[in-house]
This record gives C-alpha cells, structure tokens and sequence, in this order.
C-alpha cells in the first residue's frame, strides 16, 4: 500500500501555472479596454438622435460613473456573500445575458428626445441599450484581483500587478478611438469589432476564473493571517472618504461641461 506524500496532494506546478499570470493579464487588458473604448463609441452612436450639447456629454459621464461604481459593489457582494463555487457560474451567467443584448445600438421604439424630462430619457436610453454590458465590464476588474489572490500561486497574495494591464488597456483604448477606431470604422463595424471582443473576452474570463479557483480548490486550506495592529475605522472616517471622492467626480464632469461648450463635444474628451 502506497502512501500519498504531500507533492502528490498539491496540484502540479506546470507550464499550465506558469501560464496564469499572463492569462489573467490579457484578460484585464481586454477587460478595461472594453470598458473604456465603449463610451466615446456609445455615445457618438446616440449623437444622431440626442444632439451634441454639453449636457449630453455630462450626463453620459454620470451614467458610465454610476454603473462603474455598481458594477465594484455587485464584485464586493459576490465575492464576500456568494458562495466560492457559484461566484463564476453566476457571473458567466450575467455575462451570456449581456451578449444576448450585442451588438449594442438604439433600442427599437427609442425615437427622437421629447422636450421634457430629457436627462430621465437619456438615463433610461443609457441604460437599456449598454447598461447591463457595461455593468458586467465593471466587475471584471475587482473579481480578477479577487480571484487570482485565491489561486493559491506563491504571489497569490500580490494581484494588484493586474491594475498595471487594466491601466494600459484603457489608455489603449482611450488613445486609439479618435485616432484610429473613430476615423477608419463605420460606427457598425465598431459596434460589431466590440461585440468580438466582448464574447472573447467572456472565454478568457472563464477560462481565468476556472483556472485560478481550480487551482485554489487543490491547495491547502489557507491559514489565518496572523492579526496585525490596525487603525480602527470609524463611521466619521468612512464618511469623510465619501465626501471626499464625491470633489475629483464633480470636477470631472465640471471640465467636462465646460470644454464641450467652449470648444467641441467630441469622443476625444475621453482620453
């Protein structure tokens, strides 16, 4: 009778390991660039129909902040609520509802802007034609971290490296759409090229997850951290942070007004 050592027990360190961090990479990279490159083009789709007045611009803005801001909580609450095994399952679900709604364009029925409630209108346009894609994008990002930090890999413990390729995914897209994309595509061959992109995405997402939860299922049970000294956190501190974020977004959206009146409502605002 063989007995099992400990190597046999541990998943093997293969090539497959080796492969991860990059995995994870390139689906960050996708990921934000995505994110990122879908707002000037979403924007610019609805331009025909809404007009290109500053507020269009504004109000774009605070819908794309909006949903990003839901899409880190839906990650928090899946991460910390959801049970291990069901938290790709439901995300992979979200995101076949999502492709189920590309290519993005204007919803049928959604005709011209009526002279009241316009930013209720252009919310709701928002929201029913990219709001449930854009929404899934949003989470990839802190459910990446989150994942490979539970892969069991020796840098397991330092996933914020995957900021870097978000970072660069965004600035890729940002610089590329009003010199590249813009210029040479027709606005239905973007939409298409990012309908692509979403759907691939959704594999090396899955494929991410699978992988680096697999792997976190063979290891041994993580043991606890060893408890250090740290400042405790008050309600006034919490509070002081929210109030705190709430100056760089209004300035965002201030500047924006400000240079789409004074000198063009174009997708270059958003790099």
């Amino acid at each position: 009778m063989s007995v099992s050592s400990p190597a046999d027990v541990l998943p093997r360190t293969g090539s497959a390991d080796r492969l991860l961090p990059g995995l994870f990479l390139a689906t960050a990279f996708l990921s934000a660039a995505l994110l990122f490159s879908v707002q000037p083009m979403f924007t610019k789709l609805v331009l025909p129909i809404v007009g290109g007045s500053a507020a269009v611009w504004s109000i774009a803005m605070v819908f794309f902040q909006a949903i990003l801001l839901f899409g880190y909580g839906y990650a928090h609450l899946l991460t910390r609520f959801c049970p291990r095994r069901l938290v790709l399952p439901v995300h992979l679900g979200l995101a076949l509802l999502a492709i189920a709604m590309l290519p993005v364009a204007i919803p049928v029925g959604w005709g011209a802007m009526p002279e009241r409630y316009q930013p209720v209108w252009l919310l709701g346009l928002f929201l029913v034609a990219v709001g449930l894609p854009f929404f899934w994008l949003s989470a990839n990002g802190p459910l990446l971290q989150a994942w490979y930090a539970r892969s069991g890999r020796p840098d397991a413990d330092q996933p914020y490296f995957l900021y870097s390729a978000s970072n660069v995914g965004s600035f890729a897209a940002l610089l590329s759409y009003p010199v590249v994309i813009e210029p040479f595509l027709r606005l239905g061959a973007q939409t298409g090229l990012w309908a692509g992109g979403f759907v691939v995405l959704a594999v090396l997402l899955a494929a991410s997850g699978a992988a680096a939860l697999h792997r976190g299922r063979g290891m041994a049970a993580e043991a606890p951290a060893t408890p250090a000294e740290t400042e405790v956190i008050d309600g006034r501190k919490r509070l002081s942070w929210v109030l705190l974020a709430f100056v760089p977004s209004g300035l965002l959206v201030s500047v924006t007004a400000h240079i789409s009146t004074d000198i063009a409502a174009v997708p270059l605002l958003w790099v």
